[in-house]
């Protein structure tokens, strides 16, 4: 995985305003996990649903991605020591190239800044091409690479 940063404003601003960024409620958590599951190849898990309200508590706020009040994706954010973080963007895929990522993220970024943070990170994986682009395009520069291995026993 890359660690990047925004180190300027991002490079691209939207033109049209067509996502709609709302809190996650507790209802949404198995949209949050059926989401998940997507983006990140994993299997979907009853047992694993994150509850929205006790994940703030924690300090992770979800927001719900809506066009025309219709879910397309997600998006986590975090402040820790005035570093802002962007966690678990995804798109659902029929919504995919349609220039809502981009929308997604700037609008997260725009929630952090309201909040003064002093930095915004992300991590996305290598093999994300799409999403590394993305992110790139916006501004953000990578700083770290973290590799991960798996045990075999």
């Amino acid at each position: 995985e890359y660690e990047m940063f925004l180190r300027n404003k991002p490079t691209k601003n939207l033109i049209e305003r067509k996502v709609v960024l709302r809190k996650a409620k507790n209802i949404d958590a198995k949209e949050i996990a059926k989401q998940n599951s997507i983006y990140f190849d994993m299997k979907l898990n009853e047992e694993d649903v994150s509850i929205p309200d006790e994940e703030e508590k924690c300090g992770l706020i979800c927001y719900i991605a809506e066009v025309n009040n219709i879910i397309i994706g997600k998006v986590n954010i975090s402040i820790t020591n005035s570093i802002g973080g962007i966690y678990g963007l995804g798109v659902l895929p029929k919504y995919r190239k349609k220039g809502y990522g981009r929308e997604i993220l700037i609008l997260s970024i725009e929630k952090l800044k309201e909040k003064d943070t002093k930095d915004i990170m992300l991590q996305v994986s290598v093999k994300n091409k799409n999403a590394l682009n993305l992110y790139k395009s916006c501004g953000f520069k990578e700083v770290s690479t973290m590799d991960y291995y798996e045990i075999i026993k």
